[in-house]
């Protein structure tokens, strides 16, 4: 049995998931390392998107890098809602510097509170800087409505 309370509140018994809209939705996307996304050196890219309706949000992420390489000199994750960008203004970011190796290094993006007043996309964003071989990416992206 479920049922939907005034305050757009959403319960059930069986363990459904939260419909669309209310509190406790969750939005979420993720890349596996089997589809990991290539990365150019010194290029922000995104790495997923999700969009959020309005309301209040509390928003995180995970990046995992991959690579056969000589050392990169710098790994960085952001959430942001700035495409392509790596925006310590209007996101958060994690980043490691000098790491011997891309393959399996991973930046936990913490939970970060956002309010949204109309559909706005949220990016997952990654840049790696490195003089050769190949980097790639995965990761994923949750958000959960609060309001």
């Amino acid at each position: 049995m479920s049922h939907f309370s005034p305050l757009k509140g959403y319960s059930s018994s069986a363990g459904a998931a939260v419909p669309a809209g209310y509190v406790g939705q969750l939005i979420s996307a993720s890349l596996s390392n089997t589809s990991a996304t290539a990365m150019t050196t010194a290029v922000a890219k995104n790495v997923l998107t999700i969009t959020l309706t309005p309301g209040v949000y509390d928003i995180s992420g995970y990046v995992n890098f991959y690579g056969s390489l000589a050392t990169p000199s710098e790994l960085v994750a952001c959430l942001t809602a700035t495409s392509s960008t790596i925006s310590i203004n209007d996101g958060v970011c994690g980043f490691t510097q000098s790491v011997s190796t891309a393959s399996g290094v991973g930046i936990a993006l913490p939970m970060r509170r956002v309010v949204v007043t109309t559909n706005t996309p949220y990016y997952l964003v990654a840049r790696a800087t490195f003089s050769s071989q190949t980097v790639s990416c995965s990761g994923f992206i949750d958000a959960i409505k609060l309001n």
